[in-house]
């Protein structure tokens, strides 16, 4: 059999075929223009936990072993190029709940002037690896560095719950904690694997920044507060009240967020 006749290659004109190589070259460069500026960043992130305890000599009270804990930490997240302000959350294993509680306020203010994330949990151990100690930290943090594109806008600074609107709120979490709203507590019963129990709420929740207000046209305000458990500061559990002109509050939803 005769071999086929091969067709001539097409010859495109010269005009075209640069047209194409300077479009592909356009493609190329904006490609990696766009990983290099573009408006999706590229990310690093750098982690570490560290396990923080109080010298064999520290004195046998929470506040200064709390104390000691934090010094510990820090200097173990220098170790790993971190600082307290990339803390994302710091368990606390006690064998004396009441007393570390006690202190929760404390420890959060200061993830709060370290500028990390306030996330405390507790946990109830029966002893701890030094002799005479209450407590020990266990500490989550992260730095996350922009390695290319363009970072996203920055949020808009956190606004605390307004002073005049405290009291009413205030009361209506009183009421909550003290039982006065069962219709609410039906998430806080279920919450976990065997409920949750709530506690006064510290003045801290005005502030956190996972409290949200917003006011209507009408004067009248909505409110978004966590709630602080026995055993984390703050839970997932959250409280919406609605605030109207005249300043009456109403807790009217207690949710998982």
């Amino acid at each position: 059999m005769a071999d086929e006749a091969e067709e001539p290659a097409v010859q495109l004109p010269v005009e075209w075929t640069r047209r194409a190589r300077k479009a592909e070259m356009t493609r190329k460069t904006a490609t990696s223009r766009r990983r290099l500026f573009g408006r999706t960043p590229r990310w690093h992130t750098r982690r570490a936990r560290v396990v923080a305890l109080s010298p064999a000599d520290t004195p046998g009270d929470v506040v200064t072993q709390l104390a000691a804990c934090w010094d510990d930490a820090a200097e173990q997240l220098r170790g790993d190029q971190l600082t307290p302000s990339d803390i994302d959350e710091v368990t606390v294993r006690t064998t004396d709940l009441a007393a570390a509680h006690d202190q929760a306020g404390a420890l959060s203010r200061r993830l709060r002037q370290a500028g990390a994330r306030e996330q405390v949990y507790f946990v109830v151990v029966d002893d701890l690896p030094l002799p005479g100690a209450f407590v020990e930290l266990e500490v989550s943090a992260s730095h996350t560095t922009l390695v290319s594109g363009q970072p996203p806008p920055a949020s808009a600074p956190h606004e605390p719950v307004r002073e005049h609107l405290r009291a009413a709120i205030r009361a209506e979490l009183d009421a909550l904690v003290r039982g006065d709203r069962p219709d609410q507590l039906v998430w806080v019963e279920q919450y976990g694997d065997d409920g949750a129990t709530l506690v006064v709420q510290p003045d801290d929740i005005w502030e956190h920044p996972e409290s949200h207000v917003h006011r209507h046209d009408d004067g009248g305000w909505s409110v978004e507060v966590q709630l602080w458990t026995l055993t984390e500061y703050p839970s997932e559990l959250t409280a919406e009240i609605e605030i109207d002109p005249s300043g009456t509050a109403t807790l009217y939803n207690v949710h998982v967020m």
